[in-house]
């Protein structure tokens, strides 16, 4: 998106990979010690990608991405039966709900 001028639109998409990363990491140490399943997310060239794209298109599917993790971490925060696990999911519940603004805002 940089390379064809959508200077804001490339800044959000970084930030939210980062803010993806820092999940990542938190989740690694918080969970350390509980039993969890593996999950393997899938891997997408998202930067060669997304430039086939208009800036629009790009953030409602990253938009969409974002929904499917809060509806995510709520169900487990309906579900668990560990109250740490709960926990973890309401915190990350409450920060993909801040991601659903930020790309909103710029829709």
């Amino acid at each position: 998106m940089k390379s064809l001028g959508y200077e804001a639109v490339a800044e959000l998409l970084g930030a939210l990979a980062e803010f993806e990363d820092d999940h990542l990491r938190a989740l690694e140490r918080q969970s350390a010690g509980l039993d969890l399943p593996v999950v393997v997310p899938p891997e997408w060239p998202w930067e060669e990608v997304a430039d086939l794209f208009m800036p629009r298109q790009v953030l409602t599917v990253a938009l969409e991405a974002e929904h499917r993790s809060y509806a995510f971490y709520e169900n487990v925060v309906m579900t668990a039966a560990d109250s740490a696990v709960r926990d973890m999911a309401r915190e990350m519940a409450l920060e993909e709900a801040e991601h659903i603004a930020l790309i909103e805002r710029l829709l």
